[in-house]
């Protein structure tokens, strides 16, 4: 079977609803490289996932809910990269199976319904199997590669050493190629920390903008300001870029719901990612202080934050900048409470709503960088509103991002009226308000 293709599964369907699925499938996903398997029972679905790669099943729960949600866990044991597509008999299903399938199920999606509704639900399922199986060649990819590189290094090293030893007339060309060779090596942690980065924005539903280099270069003004030598500026730069690489592992649930909508035991879930990323990232030496202020940086000054519940002085200060930055950017996007808060108003929950969190050093000196970027506008200087304020011709300020974490419109977007009334259909179509954000 071609590797770029997906396979979707059918698991215990009747006759005419496979047809119809069909159908709609092969209208709406023409484009997209897909093979249909068919299978009459659970002997028969795990016979087919265990010989082949399978990417989507499909499940029917309108005359049995439970035995549905057992058989996905069944299924999630033999392939935790599945995604989980149930049909239901009503379009306002709220997903209590949610828990019960681990994070399996992606759509739950009334049955027979709209085929365009359909097709939209089943290419954000195959959009998420594909990032899935992206994130898979990723990591395989980069182990082996650093390893080569690592091996490559040593060996490099042990000869020059060697050549300098036996031949004392040639030690300056040695040490020039030895520094080249570090170099490299140093290029190639950046080249990492750079492609983590941006696979934890994807991983997350985000995407590399003009909003996310601006928040870049905000890292390295802040840390002059706050006066940080050049090392430590180094560090915290590494340890921003690599903040949220511990949220990898995390569901899609748990990584679309905003901190204050999660249940107490997902919460702690949620907390254990600062010592994800910790011990990833101090398996590469170079990376060591930076994964402390990782490690760090949801601790508060009085002691609230977490992993480890640190107060004041024992937070780095360092962290107590990533701290400030981080909240900012949390606060601002929604990603702490459903509601996203403008720059002013997360200033003023610093200053005044949580002041013995944070240090007020570093929120004026946050507020002084932002004022002397130009322009400002991604920042400092949007309107929220609703869909039925949108007009043709503005622009949004911020990533348009559906609950599910899936990027419908991106940062710099200029609306016209067919986007506008696309992003009213959705809201109608799938009972979500989005928060949108425009100059």
């Amino acid at each position: 079977m071609d590797m770029d293709e997906t396979v979707i599964l059918f698991i215990a369907l009747d006759s005419d609803d496979v047809k119809q699925l069909e159908s709609v499938l092969d209208t709406v996903l023409d484009s997209v490289p897909t093979a249909l398997l068919v299978a009459g029972g659970m002997d028969q679905a795990i016979s087919l996932i265990e010989s082949q790669t399978v990417h989507i099943v499909v499940l029917d729960q309108r005359t049995d809910e439970p035995l549905a949600h057992s058989r996905l866990q069944q299924l999630m044991e033999l392939n935790p990269q599945l995604e989980g597509f149930l049909l239901t008999v009503d379009c306002q299903y709220e997903p209590a199976g949610q828990v019960a399938a681990d994070g399996l199920v992606h759509h739950y999606i009334q049955f027979p319904s709209d085929p365009q509704i359909l097709g939209y639900r089943m290419r954000q399922a195959l959009r998420v199997a594909r990032l899935k199986q992206e994130l898979l060649y990723l990591r395989r990819d980069l182990h082996r590669d650093f390893d080569t590189q690592r091996q490559r290094f040593i060996l490099r090293q042990k000869k020059l050493v060697e050549r300098v030893q036996a031949d004392g007339e040639k030690i300056s060309q040695s040490r020039k190629q030895l520094d080249e060779a570090n170099q490299q090596l140093a290029d190639g942690y950046r080249q990492m920390v750079r492609m983590f980065s941006n696979l934890t924005l994807r991983r997350m539903g985000q995407k590399v903008s003009g909003l996310n280099q601006r928040l870049n270069q905000m890292v390295s003004l802040l840390a002059e300001k706050c006066g940080l030598d050049e090392a430590d500026k180094k560090h915290l730069i590494m340890a921003w870029m690599l903040r949220n690489v511990g949220k990898l592992s995390f569901s899609d649930h748990l990584l679309a719901t905003p901190y204050l909508n999660l249940r107490p035991e997902e919460q702690r879930e949620f907390q254990r990612h600062p010592d994800n990323a910790y011990t990833a990232m101090t398996i590469v030496r170079p990376l060591d202080r930076a994964a402390t202020l990782v490690r760090q940086h949801k601790e508060y000054l009085d002691g609230s934050g977490y992993p480890l519940g640190l107060k004041s002085a024992q937070i780095e200060p360092a962290a107590q900048i990533l701290t400030v930055l981080n909240d900012y950017t949390e606060l601002t996007s929604g990603r702490y409470d459903h509601r996203q808060l403008s720059a002013t108003e997360t200033l003023a929950f610093m200053r005044n709503r949580a002041p013995e969190r944070y240090n007020q050093d570093v929120v004026n000196a946050l507020e002084t960088v932002m004022n002397g970027l130009k322009p400002i506008n991604d920042l400092y200087n949007d309107k929220r509103v609703s869909s039925m304020d949108l007009k043709p011709g503005m622009t949004l300020t911020r990533d348009l991002i559906s609950h599910d974490g899936v990027l419908l419109l991106g940062h710099g977007e200029v609306l016209d009226q067919r986007t506008i009334d696309r992003i009213r259909d959705l809201e109608y179509n799938f009972s979500e308000y989005f928060h949108l954000f425009i100059e």
